[in-house]
């Protein structure tokens, strides 16, 4: 329906509402009431013809004008003195660039003539600059309170206009208050649009902080009509302004305006510490302001495997990386979400979005630039390769506080800012874990139903998904759950939450669609992630390059670039390539009468047109859609397609050219345009659809007394919790086997034809298709010798004419569970049917010597990282059951062992993490301390009171404690300095406000004789400490038995580990004595006095914890009341001894399977 507009007269002014036909007009009164305007621009947008232009930017301003009114779906304005409408938007959307413009600024310019007005500001004076993109504005203050404004405004690539061009604007006008040149600054973040679109936002911005800068000069004190006079417009705009906005308190008073915000944020900082996570807080120009959390690299590589970071990306053990999430879009507001994972009102009117991106950095947070910029939308049109293209950074050049993307940081910023906060809300309302709540959003999405609907009709499966994903915690070392144990109406911790949920994708990544974010449901678990089955996957995937980097591919990897090219050509030439296909990419190609070529190509079918295709019919261009094509057709086409290829080499060299000053770099496309945009298409999919991860190998690390014509690639399929089935079917052998316990592993080979490789790398060893025959069984056929194999990987008669490698044949060789007896068949073959038991770990490829492997390289890739003592180790050698030799020819191979050298890279990366110290805006927000009048419940009421230490009590609990560690490394003791450091800042600062040791907890007590001795906590010893928890919840039974016994803390020992913090402290109880828990006694204290806890478990630790975290998470589990409350034992006055505490830790350790920390028993002596 065209829309209708109706007049009203209110107060001299004119107010025109535009709305569709069948819709109630709103009340011009509640309407006028909304904003206090002396007068605004009125839209009036009429549909365009049918014969209308119709492009992207049209659709775009289309979208301008359905979103630029924020306080309704209704249009309003009143208009003083009158204006013509805002109608270029529509006018000109048939213009593109530079041509629209100049359009668009000739527009605004007679716009401005005729007086242009908008929330009190008058735009005065418009004018095209001095070089291309640049106009002039002047703006006056109607009510000439604030005098005129010059700005300059710098459009910085007219072409790109109005859909994804930049803008920047600068003001001469000197001594403007702070929150005006924010206004301004902020210019620079706005989303791409029309100039008239920009100026009104602008002037809409301006007029706010104009409108409080008066009000701060004005108001000397809160009088009631002030506040009236100003609440109507002001609460509901006032969406952009500093951190301490007086938004975060449900009163208007000055005084409380910070306390509210700064309390939640460092209540949610300390829980996320507590976490094993670090978090920061980074302002930014305009009032706006990031939250990140963080967590080294080195601390993932605890949860994930090094061999699946290593497949991602391989930056990510590189040194000095931390994973990184960035949270932004408060606009002042936090926390932004209730309960139920919904904004707040106020959140939601004064334009609160949260946006997360996912990325490395080299410090524990961002930089506020380099956050920033990871924020913007748009910006100057580089080119499309200028990062991927660029080589390896020295990383001892990097700057502090950079922040990058890696892999997989595209398709997890869509995750989290499309799927987030809808799955939040799924789980807070159905009571649902992660997996159950991401299934509920994909059917409600797919089916185009409420939540509701789809949980009702689906209910069974989508709790199954829940279940399925507990056993996956058997093989996945999952984060805790923020959300698990959470009441449904208590406030959540949104950064934790949102990190926890993003571990737990990563680990998952290669579970899940890069794309939709849909279970890819596969017949086998990929290394890699990669897209589901889904055409419209397929074609974002390839289109949008949201797969692996080729350039950077083909540069750092260019033998295995060459090796997966060779092996697709060979796969589609002698037609076994199948499933999955580059369908669903828009591939166009030709399709012509003559053969494949080939350096030793077999007589193949031509690709052209048959009887039976005689219904395709080609392009204006002459091309065909690949997808249209017969199974048999798009083999020989993709064939034909890598055939018209350069070589990889000649690639690199390209890539690699230094561009001219002021050019962009090398494109692939570039090369030969003579080849088709399908054949850069398909090299895409040759590299981006290998799951598997393949490295060529050189100098000490390769297998040896193999022949040197076969070059040897590390070789790792599966999903990235393989490796630790793969343990587990160990572990289980050695415990029916006596054999496995001495050799748990035996290697043998498999070979196939260079033809089925293609999918081998893709799928792993398993036996869907018969090949060969299975003449002893079903399952994976594995061979002693090598050369039995090498029978099976006979010479291919086609092979890419271009490849550098010319690969003829190729085998694998696999490392398997020795239990051979239990094998389908062990003689005169191995038959396993369980590919679980099976590791491929070396490719050996049949083909063309380099020139330069006379003289071998002398280290890998993985290596290239860590420190020269790490490159030069050479990998001890696998020791080989007597029973089980493998051998090549008869004759004996060497195998190093396979994991020697990513695990002496992870064990360097462990060794240069080094803990860093909060800056000054985190520090503030630790230390920060809440006033008096907070604390209290009322005005009338008394401050509750605070805990008091009693030395006497801790002295005469010390008395008879061990001597302190004597071991200590110069590591070790710059991490405990640290630790105690931060602890007596903390402390301190508790100290100084009432009730701060209360709330805080714990208590590091003074030791010395002298009443002011600041040496908190510690003994004789800095790896010896002191402290006690207080103050524990007063409905806990433990707190209610402490008072009737006068009893005023626990108290903790804690010794340090020489290594430490690679390896835990020793946590245990001094006094009181407390009921173990098969004396039906809780609180995770053992019999012993020591604590039953995981994280203190050498499985359980990570060096980025913090001891003031542990003691929270002790706190909290002493105050667990399942299964059985905390109480005192009868003799509590009866201390506990190291040696029953260390007893009763190990006893603990060795009932849930936790694995004890290297000496442990050193620290008791």
């Amino acid at each position: 329906m065209a829309p209708v507009t109706r007049r009203a007269s209110k107060l001299n002014h004119e107010v025109i509402v535009i709305h569709d036909s069948d819709s109630e007009p709103e009340d011009a009164e509640h309407q006028t009431k909304k904003r206090k305007l002396v007068g605004t621009a009125a839209v009036v947008s009429a549909p365009l013809s049918p014969d209308s232009d119709m492009h992207s930017d049209h659709d775009y301003d289309m979208a301008q004008i359905a979103s630029s009114s924020s306080l309704s779906s209704t249009r309003e304005s009143i208009v003083t003195p009158p204006m013509p409408p805002i109608r270029n938007i529509v006018k000109n959307a048939f213009l593109k660039g530079r041509r629209r413009f100049k359009a668009d600024l000739a527009d605004m310019v007679e716009e401005c003539a005729n007086g242009f007005v908008l929330d009190g500001l008058k735009l005065e004076h418009c004018s095209a600059g001095e070089d291309e993109g640049s106009f002039e504005l002047t703006i006056k203050d109607i009510e000439n309170k604030i005098g005129l404004l010059q700005l300059n405004v710098f459009v910085s690539d007219t072409s790109d206009y109005p859909s994804s061009h930049s803008v920047f604007a600068a003001s001469s006008t000197h001594n403007l208050p702070d929150s005006v040149q924010g206004a301004i600054e902020s210019v620079a973040d706005f989303s791409p649009q029309p100039i008239e679109s920009m100026i009104s936002k602008l002037l809409s911005t301006l007029s706010r902080r104009f409108q409080r800068v008066k009000d701060q000069e004005d108001q000397d004190d809160h009088e009631m009509s002030d506040a009236e006079e100003g609440s109507d417009d002001e609460d509901e705009y006032e969406g952009y302004e500093s951190f301490d906005d007086d938004r975060f308190s449900n009163t208007r008073k000055a005084e409380a305006r910070p306390h509210a915000p700064l309390a939640r944020v460092h209540k949610d900082f300390i829980e996320t510490v507590a976490a094993g996570y670090r978090p920061g807080f980074t302002r930014f120009l305009g009032g706006d302001y990031c939250i990140s959390i963080s967590l080294p690299i080195i601390a993932l590589t605890e949860m994930i495997p090094p061999r699946a970071l290593m497949a991602w990306d391989r930056r990510l053990l590189a040194r000095r990386q931390h994973l990184t999430l960035l949270m932004s879009g408060f606009h002042g507001h936090y926390p932004p979400l209730a309960a139920d994972g919904r904004y707040y009102t106020e959140a939601t009117n004064s334009g609160t979005s949260i946006a997360f991106r996912v990325g490395l950095s080299s410090t524990y947070k961002a930089s506020a630039k380099e956050a920033k910029e990871a924020f913007r939308t748009f910006g100057l049109v580089s080119n499309d390769i200028q990062e991927s293209t660029t080589t390896e950074p020295n990383e001892e050049a990097k700057e502090d506080g950079r922040f990058e993307t890696f892999s997989l940081s595209t398709p997890l910023d869509t995750l989290m800012n499309t799927y987030f906060l809808k799955i939040i809300q799924s789980r807070r309302k159905f009571a649902l874990g992660w997996a159950a709540a991401e299934l509920l959003c994909s059917l409600a999405e797919q089916k185009q139903l409420s939540p509701e609907d789809v949980y009702q009709g689906n209910y069974e499966a989508i709790l199954a998904e829940d279940e399925e994903e507990r056993n996956l915690g058997k093989t996945y070392v999952l984060p805790d759950d923020p959300l698990a144990d959470l009441n449904p109406t208590e406030e959540f911790n949104l950064p934790l939450v949102a990190f926890s949920y993003l571990l737990r994708r990563i680990q998952f990544i290669s579970r899940y669609c890069v794309v939709c974010h849909n279970k890819t449901r596969a017949q086998f678990e990929a290394l890699k992630p990669y897209v589901c089955d889904s055409k419209l996957c397929s074609y974002q995937y390839y289109a949008y390059n949201q797969g692996p980097s080729l350039e950077y591919e083909i540069i750092h990897n260019t033998e295995m670039v060459d090796l997966l090219v060779a092996l697709a050509y060979s796969a589609a030439a002698e037609g076994v390539m199948d499933d999955p296909l580059p369908i669903g990419m828009a591939l166009r190609i030709a399709i012509s009468t003559r053969t494949v070529p080939g350096a030793r190509l077999a007589q193949m079918p031509s690709l052209q047109v048959t009887a039976t295709e005689e219904t395709l019919t080609p392009d204006e261009d002459g091309l065909y859609d690949f997808d249209q094509l017969s199974k048999h057709k798009m083999r020989m086409a993709i064939a034909e397609l890598i055939n018209s290829l350069p070589p990889i080499e000649k690639m690199k060299k390209h890539l690699l050219q230094k561009p001219q000053p002021g050019s962009s770099k090398p494109k692939l496309k570039d090369l030969d345009p003579a080849i088709l945009p399908a054949a850069w298409s398909v090299l895409r999919w040759c590299v981006a659809s290998c799951t598997a991860h393949l490295e060529e190998l050189k100098g000490d690390n390769i297998v040896g007394n193999i022949d040197p014509s076969w070059r040897q690639f590390r070789f790792s399929v599966g999903a990235p919790d393989a490796e630790a089935k793969f343990k587990t079917a160990i572990h289980a052998a050695q415990g029916r086997c006596k054999n496995a316990k001495k050799f748990p592993t035996l290697y043998a080979f498999h070979g196939s034809p260079l033809k089925n490789w293609h999918s081998i790398i893709r799928h792993g060893l398993w036996y869907k298709e018969v090949t060969h025959g299975r003449a002893y069984g079903h399952g994976v056929y594995l061979a002693k010798d090598g050369s039995i194999s090498m029978g099976y990987g006979q010479p291919t008669a086609t092979a890419w004419r271009n490849s550098e490698i010319l690969p003829s044949s190729c085998i694998a060789l696999a490392e398997v569970v020795n239990v051979p007896k239990e094998f389908v068949s062990h003689n005169p073959y191995y038959v396993v049917q369980n590919t679980n038991w099976i590791m491929c770990r070396y490719l050996l490829v049949k083909g063309n010597l380099r020139a330069d492997e006379e003289s071998p390289p002398e280290s890998d890739a993985p290596s290239a990282n860590a420190p020269p003592q790490a490159a030069s180790a050479v990998a001890p050698n696998v020791p080989i059951d007597p029973e089980a030799a493998v051998t090549l020819n008869n004759k004996a191979i060497i195998i190093p062992e396979p994991t020697f050298q990513i695990e002496r890279l992870v064990a360097a990366r462990r060794d240069e993490h080094v803990e860093e110290e909060n800056d000054e805006e985190d520090q503030e927000i630790f230390n920060w301390e809440a006033e008096p009048a907070a604390l209290t419940q009322g005005s009338g009421s008394q401050p509750v009171p605070d805990w008091t230490p009693n030395r006497d009590y801790v002295r005469q609990a010390v008395a008879n404690l061990m001597p302190p560690p004597l071991e200590a490394l110069t590591a070790a003791t710059t991490a405990v300095q640290r630790e105690l450091r931060d602890m007596l800042k903390e402390q301190m600062a508790a100290s100084r406000r009432p009730g701060g040791l209360r709330e805080l907890g714990w208590f590091l007590p003074s030791l010395g004789e002298d009443e002011g001795d600041e040496g908190g906590g510690i003994m004789d010893n800095l790896f010896q400490w002191i402290v006690e928890l207080q103050s524990f919840d007063e409905s806990l039974p433990l707190t209610e038995e402490m008072k009737s016994k006068g009893i005023n803390s626990l108290i903790f020992e804690i010794r340090f580990p020489p290594n430490f913090p690679h390896s835990p402290p020793f946590f245990r109880l001094l006094t009181p004595r407390l009921l173990g828990f098969s004396q039906g006694g809780g609180g995770h204290i053992t019999l012993g006095g020591s604590i039953c806890m995981d994280l203190l478990t050498a499985d359980g630790w990570l060096p980025s914890y913090s001891i003031s975290s542990v003691l929270l998470q002790i706190r909290l589990a002493i105050s667990n009341l399942e299964p059985f409350p905390a109480k005192l034992a009868r003799d509590w006055d009866r201390p506990y001894g190291i040696l029953e505490a260390l007893d009763g830790y190990k006893r603990a350790a060795m009932t849930h399977g936790w694995k004890i920390p290297q000496g442990l028993d050193r620290l008791a002596r």
